[in-house]
């Protein structure tokens, strides 16, 4: 996965080993970015298996509900 850094994508994936992230305002960075996934047919393949990894280890419906709940109750505490 290429995306830019900040906002959702930078929080969802790091650069190395689940994608690449580049500045939203370097369109070369970009071109750089896609040029080096479509030479490198086993980085595409490790960036798969890094960027698989990290949804099971951060994204099951388990570890998204566990997250929430803590949230709500440190909500509920401070009030």
């Amino acid at each position: 996965m290429i995306a830019t850094r900040g906002g959702g994508p930078s929080e969802i994936f790091a650069d190395e080993p689940q994608g690449m992230l580049v500045s939203p305002d370097d369109p070369l960075a970009l071109a750089a970015a896609m040029t080096a996934l479509i030479d490198d047919p086993e980085r595409r393949r490790r960036m798969g298996r890094g960027g698989l990894e990290r949804v099971k280890q951060s994204f099951t419906i388990e570890t998204i509900a566990n997250n929430l709940l803590a949230h709500l109750d440190s909500v509920v505490e401070s009030r």
